[in-house]
């Protein structure tokens, strides 16, 4: 258990540099949570757990976002579904923000479940 918890630090922290923060100090661009931890029996625990990032592209939507004071919702991004770049989609973002003081930006996201055995 020892070793998981001091491999899972390093890869956390790893991933922080890779990351970094955001410019604004409101957020972390890389966060980590686990959502579940359940006994399996007496020798292994199943951990359910969540990371998520902003994707590099974006991390200027969410510094203008907190300069403007926009209430950001993060919206993860269809893994499935390839995208393609619209001027008219970033014009109804930015309309739809200045309108309501919102913005939706995108954020990438991983769910896991890893089995320790002790």
């Amino acid at each position: 258990a020892e070793s998981y918890l001091s491999t899972t630090k390093q890869q956390h922290m790893d991933c922080l540099a890779l990351f970094g923060d955001n410019d604004d100090d409101t957020d972390t661009n890389y966060s980590t949570k686990l959502t579940r931890c359940q006994v399996i029996d007496e020798t292994n625990v199943n951990m359910q757990w969540v990371a998520q990032w902003i994707p590099s592209t974006s991390t200027w939507l969410y510094s203008l976002a907190n300069f403007m004071s926009w209430n950001v919702e993060r919206k993860m991004l269809p893994y499935d579904i390839m995208t393609t770049f619209s001027w008219k989609n970033v014009g109804l973002t930015f309309q739809k923000a200045f309108q309501t003081g919102t913005i939706n930006l995108p954020i990438m996201l991983v769910e896991g479940n890893t089995i320790l055995t002790c």
